[in-house]
């Protein structure tokens, strides 16, 4: 029966990831870092400036070999985001069997419904597509938690080294692996205060620390030489004065509101467990403590500006096998009053529950796809035009600017990307001094700073782009200001079939460089 789930389990999760299907702009951020890195040897946005615009080290990393390969990052960051997410199915079912039958190799049907509950949600699929690095990050927590769990709970003290390690990795392609590797020891020494056993969970705990510290300190010692700054610029770009605490917890609300089967399958579990039976208890404490330290971190960001709660997404293995364990305890104190229609009441609740999961999943699909901003959150649908369009706009660039010229831009990602531009990040995100000199003044997610127009004279840009206005008709001139500071506004056309076109302001003397 397991194998039959995890088989059905990765077609829904394939089949699921195929409703959205898009690479959203800020994965080429890093596909630019990486090609940088392969053609000139430098890890940098911009050839001969060291500033760490991106928050993905280990997966900017992974695009370069990609391109060292001769292959295209669009879809193989795709393909990369299946695959981990494919893995992510199956080390859950892994952890279930650990957490149900502790030191046995015998399978059950329960051990894919967690696999099942992942391939069914919404947020899982997006962020499995998109080209960021959401799917190796949960990835990767899923394996540092099931490790450690082994190390805490089931003797194999040894293995809190390899959790130690896969922690250290998550913190390579997020730094959110860092508040991960706190929450967890965190509640491996709470328990260790708690249980019989203290000098051996003491001892897992610190082989666990000891193995982050070698694999995430010479990074860390790397990054700091290399780039000047303890933490990445975009950590400085994003961070603000302004009160951004109330859109957070929104995002933290409505993903909680999506998963709010997974939530009430834990509450249940939670309450109909026995009080001798502590290691459900256990697996639902560790995921409310990680679940708390993300949500804290999100929510004191202002949560983010893109759909479907990617920031959140790593909690959904762990937040599954938590209610799943309910689930069990339910259906088990069900089976207890020894009713004839026990088993039919419980198929017939298993029925009802797949048919709301599946009218969820179409809802939320439908809904997202429709290209919009609702409450500063730019829709799936709109996040895949964006890309698009923009794609077209880099080429362009590609085609008709000299190789010399430079641009400023909001959208960092596949226009700079696709021409080759030098580019000025207007947000700050690859930009050292907007980052720390700009003072905060927009409310929001990720957009807090913008470039004074004096340091974008100062940096002689030949292209300002701003927010790439493109329509089906030639846009009108929008800060009109710049024509007279020696721009000029200009319009072309993208495409024919459909009508596009897009509008920016150019340096009058730029004509004297073609």
């Amino acid at each position: 029966m397991r194998a039959i789930g995890l088989v059905a389990a990765a077609f829904l999760l394939v089949g699921h990831v195929q409703v959205f299907d898009f690479v959203c702009d800020d994965a080429f951020i890093s596909f630019r870092y990486a090609a940088n890195l392969v053609e000139h040897g430098e890890l940098v946005f911009n050839v001969g400036e060291r500033v760490e615009g991106y928050s993905n080290f280990l997966w900017t990393v992974a695009m370069a070999l990609l391109l060292w390969l001769d292959l295209d990052p669009v879809p193989g960051s795709q393909v990369a985001g299946l695959a981990a997410s494919l893995g992510t199915l199956a080390v859950t079912a892994a952890f279930h069997r650990r957490l149900d039958r502790p030191g046995s190799r015998r399978t059950s049907g329960w051990d894919a419904l967690a696999p099942l509950l992942l391939a069914s949600s919404s947020a899982f699929a997006c962020w499995t597509s998109g080209g960021l690095e959401t799917a190796l990050f949960t990835l990767l927590l899923t394996l540092a938690s099931m490790t450690l769990w082994a190390a805490r709970h089931d003797g194999e003290t040894r293995a809190a080294g390899w959790g130690g390690v896969w922690a250290g990795l998550a913190a390579l392609a997020r730094p959110e692996g860092v508040l991960f590797a706190a929450a967890a020891t965190l509640w491996s020494l709470i328990g260790a205060r708690r249980g019989p056993d203290r000098e051996a969970s003491n001892a897992a705990s610190l082989r666990f620390i000891a193995a982050f510290g070698a694999v995430y300190a010479p990074y860390f010692v790397w990054r700091w030489i290399y780039y000047g700054w303890f933490f990445p610029n975009t950590f400085y770009a994003k961070s603000s004065g302004l009160e951004l605490w109330w859109p957070g917890a929104l995002y933290v609300l409505d993903f909680l509101v999506q998963s709010q089967h997974l939530v009430v399958l834990m509450a249940i579990g939670a309450w109909l467990r026995p009080i001798d039976d502590r290691r459900d208890a256990r697996i639902t404490g560790f995921a409310l403590i990680v679940t708390l330290a993300f949500a804290l971190h999100v929510a004191r960001v202002g949560g983010d500006f893109m759909a479907l709660h990617r920031y959140l997404v790593p909690l959904l293995p762990l937040l599954a096998l938590a209610a799943v364990r309910g689930a069990r305890a339910l259906s088990r104190r069900v089976l207890a009053a020894r009713s004839p229609r026990a088993p039919l009441l419980l198929r017939s609740a298993a029925a009802v529950f797949a048919a709301a999961l599946l009218a969820q999943a179409v809802f939320v699909a439908r809904d997202t796809l429709v290209p919009r901003i609702e409450f500063g959150i730019d829709s799936v649908g709109l996040l895949r035009r964006y890309s698009d369009q923009w794609t077209l706009a880099g080429r362009w660039f590609a085609d008709h600017a000299p190789a010399d010229a430079s641009l400023a831009i909001t959208a960092a990602g596949a226009i700079p990307y696709y021409s080759g531009l030098t580019t000025i990040d207007i947000l700050g995100l690859t930009d050292e001094w907007i980052a720390h000199s700009v003072p905060p003044s927009i409310l929001r997610a990720g957009h807090t700073r913008q470039a004074p127009d004096a340091y974008l004279l100062e940096r002689g840009v030949d292209y300002l782009v701003y927010h790439p206005n493109i329509a089906e008709t030639p846009p009108k001139p929008v800060r009109r200001r710049w024509g007279d500071m020696g721009f000029r506004w200009r319009t072309v056309a993208l495409s024919d079939q459909p009508p596009l076109w897009i509008g920016f302001w150019e340096q009058e003397s730029l004509g004297d460089r073609n």
